[in-house]
């Protein structure tokens, strides 16, 4: 039987501001989580802060606003350089992620 871990931690929003997750992919190396919600943010969270709480590790790796909507689907490319969402804007971005993981660099658009 599968393992369920739900760290409480992985949220979007604050406090009372509480949003929806929608999505939420884990890349192929099996180190990161992206999330998209309904504060329109992409959030990548380390995944060894995931099965392991007690690592020093931090726990979000980058927060991204670029859309102005609810983010409805965050995808991993099968390298895991690329991270690909789409939200009720009507614009799709494609991150790659550059040499400083978390600094998201968008692609493409529209």
């Amino acid at each position: 039987m599968p393992e369920i871990v739900v760290p409480e931690w992985v949220v979007h929003g604050t406090g009372a501001e509480r949003t929806p997750i929608y999505s939420s992919h884990v890349n192929a190396a099996g180190t990161h989580l992206a999330t998209g919600g309904g504060d329109c943010r992409i959030k990548i969270w380390n995944m060894e802060r995931v099965w392991n709480d007690e690592s020093t590790g931090p726990k979000m790796l980058c927060s991204s606003k670029n859309h102005s909507e609810p983010v409805n689907c965050v995808r991993w490319s099968p390298c895991g350089q690329f991270l690909a969402s789409c939200a009720g804007d009507k614009m799709v971005f494609v991150l790659r992620m550059g040499a400083k993981f978390g600094k998201p660099i968008v692609l493409l658009g529209e």
